[in-house]
């Protein structure tokens, strides 16, 4: 599976932005709503992480291209985060895909952080090959 999409925080005003796939199937597990993708995370200060490793930095109001793509079965799978910056330096990790994660029941895109702000998203496209 393959997700892309631009993305933008506005100049003076940036919101924090997480995106994540979550799998529901497990969500008779009490101790497990829901099993997650690794995520991307647009922070207001500019940092694009997964997870504790930083990807880039994007100053606000610049756009930036984002791919992630994840095999959905397997044993042992990888997904890959890209991100392709304003200036086009491109800037790739890899992070491992849990193994309990065996279907997508929504595409999130959250703001996490107490703060006004603004992001914009474009070009959106979610490819599932079979």
């Amino acid at each position: 599976m393959t997700f892309a999409c631009d993305v933008m925080q506005k100049a003076g005003a940036p919101a924090t932005l997480d995106i994540s796939f979550r799998d529901y199937s497990k969500r008779k597990n009490p101790k497990k709503e829901f099993i997650g993708s690794p995520g991307i995370m647009f922070a207001a200060d500019g940092r694009i992480k997964s997870g504790q490793s930083l990807i880039a930095m994007a100053a606000p109001g610049s756009w930036t291209h984002l791919e992630l793509s994840f095999p959905l079965t397997g044993a042992t799978r990888e997904a890959r985060i890209a991100v392709t910056l304003a200036d086009g330096s491109h800037k790739e990790i890899k992070s491992a895909v849990s193994p309990e994660l065996s279907g997508v029941s929504s595409l999130g895109f959250y703001c996490s952080d107490a703060i006004d702000g603004v992001c914009y998203l474009d070009n959106l496209r979610l490819t599932v090959a079979r």
